[in-house]
C-alpha cells in the first residue's frame, strides 16, 4: 500500500521550515497563509499592502518580490508494509 504526500520546504533568512500535507492544494493554501503573515516585507515592491486572496496569486507575487525567500513543493510516495 502507498500514499502520496506533499512536502513543502519554505526557506527564509531565519531558516527552513518543512511541512507535510495530504494534498498539493492544502500545501499551497498553508504556504500562502504563511507568506501573508510576512506580506509587509514585500508590500511596497508588490505594489499592494493587501495580499491577494487567491493562493496561487499570493505565492507568485510574494516570491517575485522577496528574492531571499524560496519554496519547493515536492510530491512523495510513502510505501507502507503490511
Amino acid at each position: 500500500m502507498s500514499d502520496t504526500v506533499y512536502v513543502v520546504v519554505f526557506s527564509t533568512r531565519h531558516g527552513d521550515e518543512v511541512n507535510v500535507y495530504e494534498s498539493e492544494q492544502l500545501a499551497k493554501t498553508e504556504l500562502a497563509s504563511a507568506v501573508r503573515t510576512f506580506w509587509e516585507e514585500v508590500a511596497e515592491r508588490a505594489g499592494t499592502t493587501t495580499p491577494p486572496e487567491d493562493d496561487d496569486e499570493a505565492l507568485a507575487l510574494y516570491f517575485e518580490n522577496h528574492h531571499e525567500d524560496s519554496y519547493a513543493i515536492v510530491e512523495k510516495t510513502i510505501i507502507r508494509g503490511d
